[in-house]
């Protein structure tokens, strides 16, 4: 998944390593080539010259349906350059308390694609008058990918059985609704809330959802190895149980 159209454009010009013709990446250099003012004969001649300098097995005749459609799907997106993504307090909230950690993850993974895709919408609009009637979709926000590549972002690993329980727990408490195989609406955006989270960098968003005291809620720096408790929390359950410990040996001994 490519976050950073332009940082992908620079780093195959820098590095000039191709080893097949991938559509993703001809996609971003022909939005590159559109960019920088070039029209559509050239983009294509641009295309071309930069594979058959830095593939050796390039064949135009058999990748010149790839590059044409990367020219025309160029035409109707432009490049997509980095943001940031804004998560509230409110919309913090109701990942937590959706269920467990790892739920916790996908759920986050989930809200902060449909953030950044929607708030980083690069398809080009020519000639078009706003139309206040397409409201409905601006207030909507969606994620166009399945779930076993979200889970994958967001480090988590489960069975299908378990993927397959995290959707249907979530539309049964009405967070996300599944739109076919491969995508979902999110439902519990709220812009209207302080932020609490603020991701800055899309290929390691999930490092930036905090671990949380499951006792007290406060954010942990690091979770332990055997618990998901803070010092202090921890410190007080560890009095606890000695505690009632102390007091077995006791009832036991008398």
């Amino acid at each position: 998944m490519i976050f950073y159209e332009n940082k992908r454009a620079e780093e195959l010009l820098k590095s000039g390593h191709v080893s097949h013709v991938c559509f993703d990446d001809v996609v971003i250099l022909a939005k590159h080539f559109k960019r920088i003012g070039k029209n559509k004969s050239q983009v294509k001649k641009s295309l071309i010259d930069f594979y058959e300098k830095n593939n050796p097995d390039f064949n135009e005749v058999l990748a010149i349906k790839i590059i044409n459609s990367a020219i025309n799907t160029a035409q109707k997106f432009g490049m997509r350059f980095p943001i940031d993504v804004k998560i509230t307090e409110s919309e913090v909230r109701t990942i937590r308390s959706a269920g467990d950690y790892k739920t916790q993850k996908i759920l986050f993974t989930m809200l902060v694609l449909a953030k950044y895709f929607k708030n980083n919408n690069t398809k080009l609009v020519e000639n078009k008058i706003e139309d206040i009637s397409d409201e409905e979709y601006d207030n909507n926000f969606y994620v166009n990918y399945k779930i076993t590549d979200i889970v994958k972002i967001a480090k988590v690993n489960i069975s299908k059985r378990e993927r397959n329980n995290f959707a249907y727990e979530m539309q049964q408490k009405e967070l996300i609704v599944g739109i076919g195989l491969k995508a979902y609406k999110i439902c519990f955006v709220n812009d209207n809330s302080p932020i609490a989270i603020m991701v800055t960098d899309m290929n390691t968003l999930i490092d930036f959802y905090p671990w949380y005291c499951e006792n007290c809620g406060k954010i942990l720096e690091r979770k332990a190895k055997r618990h998901s408790l803070c010092a202090e929390c921890y410190g007080d359950k560890r009095r606890i149980v000695i505690k009632e410990s102390v007091r077995k040996y006791r009832e036991n001994s008398m």
